[in-house]
This record gives structure tokens, C-alpha cells and sequence, in this order.
């Protein structure tokens, strides 16, 4: 990777192959935002649908003073023998990468 300084026109969307990052802190986004459809590139959007339906039945709080989840492609984690939570989520790719969401919830 290279520091560069400019302009881009980037999208992050479906289909973009992130080369760099291994896990993602996020807040839960709102529907219809370009945060919310990076964070389905990141972690695919059945997944993260399945994620915000859970957030939605627990009365996660949305938007950038709620509730976060951590989502952290399973060879990321290290040699951290903890499992992970039982309400985290998972999903199988094609890669054989796996991808965990972990929930961050505001007290």
C-alpha cells in the first residue's frame, strides 16, 4: 500500500474485493446510505440482512449514537480461543472465508 493525496470517484459497493482489511467496526446504518451498502460489500448482503433483522427484534438503536457490531473475517481473529458470541453471525463463502458479526450493544 502506498500513501497517495487526491481525489477519487470509488464506490464501494457489491462486488468490490477489499484487499487490505480484515474486520470492520460499524455502527447499524440507515436504509438507502452508501455507508450501509459498503458494509453489505464488506460482509455480503444476506448476512448483514440477517444481522439487521436480529437488531431490529432486540430494539438495536440505528445510526451514528447506537448500537455497533464488529464484523471480522474468521482468519482475522487470531489465535483468540474464546468462540465467539453465541449471538454472533456467520456466513460460508465460495473463498472459504468466512465472516463473523458480533454485536456492540449500548447500555
Amino acid at each position: 500500500m502506498v500513501q497517495e493525496r487526491g481525489w477519487t470517484d470509488l464506490f464501494v459497493k457489491s462486488g468490490f474485493e477489499f484487499g487490505v482489511i480484515g474486520g470492520l467496526i460499524t455502527n447499524f446504518h440507515l436504509p438507502r446510505t452508501s455507508l450501509l451498502l459498503l458494509v453489505a460489500a464488506f460482509a455480503g448482503g444476506r448476512l448483514l440482512k440477517e444481522s439487521y433483522r436480529e437488531a431490529v427484534a432486540r430494539c438495536y438503536r440505528f445510526y451514528s449514537y447506537g448500537d455497533a457490531m464488529l464484523i471480522v473475517r474468521e482468519g482475522e481473529r487470531g489465535k483468540r480461543k474464546a468462540p465467539p458470541p453465541a449471538d454472533a453471525r456467520r456466513r460460508q463463502t465460495g473463498s472459504d472465508v468466512a465472516w463473523t458479526i458480533c454485536p456492540f450493544i449500548a447500555k
